[in-house]
């Protein structure tokens, strides 16, 4: 999800780890580009145009080369600092675990690859018990040629 006034630059340019201008929304794992596999995780950073009818927000669906992927919590003896840089020779992307997940039954592989989560979300059935965790997942990546912008979804809310 985005604010409507980040929309064209991000169009223009593409996501970018450290825009120049844009407002910074968080960054619990450090500096990178957040993506979610879940509608509810983006909803939360979609500001749109407030109209008689609604407000009118847009989302963009991006396909994103995760490579090697890092898995982290929020637990205190994780081994390492989330805020760390991540090393790129070993890993490509962090992943922030959810507690909550699309149904993987319902996922879908497209022809090339692309993994496509559609289920409805339900309770990650992996976490440990006691571990602390995000709502939803974040997949965080730190290059920006990882990312290719598919669609962008204009919705009202």
């Amino acid at each position: 999800g985005t604010s409507v006034c980040n929309l064209i630059s991000i169009l223009n340019r593409g996501l970018l780890v450290e825009p120049m201008a844009a407002t910074t929304t968080g960054s619990l794992f450090g500096k990178g580009i957040y993506t979610a596999d879940t509608f509810a995780k983006s909803l939360g950073y979609c500001s749109g145009i407030i109209q008689t009818d609604g407000q009118h927000c847009f989302m963009i669906l991006c396909e994103v080369a995760l490579g090697k992927i890092k898995e982290v919590g929020l637990n205190k003896n994780d081994d390492d600092d989330n805020t760390k840089q991540l090393d790129l020779n070993r890993f490509q992307s962090r992943k922030g675990v959810g507690r909550n997940i699309p149904n993987p039954r319902y996922t879908i592989t497209r022809n090339y690859g692309v993994h496509m989560p559609l289920g409805q979300l339900i309770a990650n059935p992996d976490l440990k018990k006691g571990y602390r965790s995000l709502n939803y997942n974040e997949y965080i990546v730190y290059d920006e040629l990882q990312i290719a912008l598919r669609y962008l979804v204009q919705f009202r809310r």
